[in-house]
């Protein structure tokens, strides 16, 4: 992983084309240093919340990728159009073993912890449930990443009574184990560039409960979407449930697709006689 553009340099002098993961300080750094250097940036979501787009030269970069509609309509002023590309990310729905899933109790949630992923509309869909049934149990796959939220998250589920309802599980490694035994996978985040999470347990077969962050309807249907605490409690408590479906979404927005759109931008940035090395 390269880190700032000073390390970078001897890559970047290296290969015949720079590929920024990120549209970030490494990105605006690199295309005001190296201007003759074939590139593409990546963008992701955070980093058109947070300014750095206005400071890319885009003069010396050839494409800028973005992975969601709507995280284009946050930047359309400031990336020139020709430089875009739509590219939506993949996933890759041959590490996770396809089951027939089925309504129970056991709801998985992943995600660093932190205010992004809303964790506060969880403890209450929680509460809900418990309170109807305290049989429903969730577990959350995540590093911690904010002290004061993980101080209320305690003192709540402590207040609430659902220390046996809530479990912190940590980071997972292996995110196909983990979702195995679950019936559901609940997303409250308030924004999301594509939810590649929620994508990995639709193709383990499992329900998607899924907040309707601004953008979800680029990926996701209304019938996976609910909008307040009782409309979640709702979608888990019905009998619907469609593992054959979640696995075919998930198969639509698989990497196969993500994978052959960058093949097809490298090779009109470069012509086919290059070698092309990529950092």
């Amino acid at each position: 992983m390269v880190s700032d553009i000073e390390h970078a340099k001897q890559y970047i002098d290296w290969a015949d084309l720079v590929w920024y993961e990120f549209g970030n300080e490494l990105a605006i750094a690199g295309t005001n240093k190296y201007p003759a250097k074939k590139t593409i940036i990546r963008v992701h979501a955070y980093e058109a919340y947070n300014g750095f787009l206005k400071q890319i030269n885009y003069n010396n970069a050839d494409c800028v990728m973005f992975a969601a509609d709507h995280i284009y309509e946050l930047a359309k002023e400031i990336v020139p159009a020709d430089k875009v590309a739509l590219v939506p990310m993949g996933v890759d729905t041959k590490r996770f073993s396809y089951g027939n899933h089925g309504t129970g109790y056991k709801i998985a949630f992943a995600g660093h912890i932190n205010a992004l992923k809303n964790p506060m509309m969880m403890v209450q869909i929680m509460n809900q449930l418990a309170r109807l049934d305290p049989g429903y149990e969730l577990f959350w796959a995540g590093e911690l990443q904010d002290i004061r939220l993980w101080q209320y998250l305690k003192h709540i589920i402590t207040q609430l009574g659902l220390e046996r309802n809530i479990h912190f599980v940590g980071h997972q490694k292996d995110m196909n184990a983990f979702l195995e035994d679950k019936n559901y996978f609940l997303s409250t985040s308030y924004t999301e560039g594509t939810g590649m999470a929620i994508l990995e347990a639709e193709s383990k077969g499992i329900k998607p409960i899924i907040h309707h962050f601004w953008g979800a309807t680029d990926v996701y249907p209304e019938e996976y979407l609910y909008n307040t605490v009782d409309e979640a409690v709702r979608m888990i408590l019905s009998n619907q449930y469609d593992s054959e479906g979640y696995r075919k979404h998930a198969e639509e927005h698989g990497e196969e697709a993500q994978l052959n759109a960058i093949k097809d931008i490298i090779a009109n940035l470069l012509t086919e006689s290059q070698e092309v090395k990529t950092v």
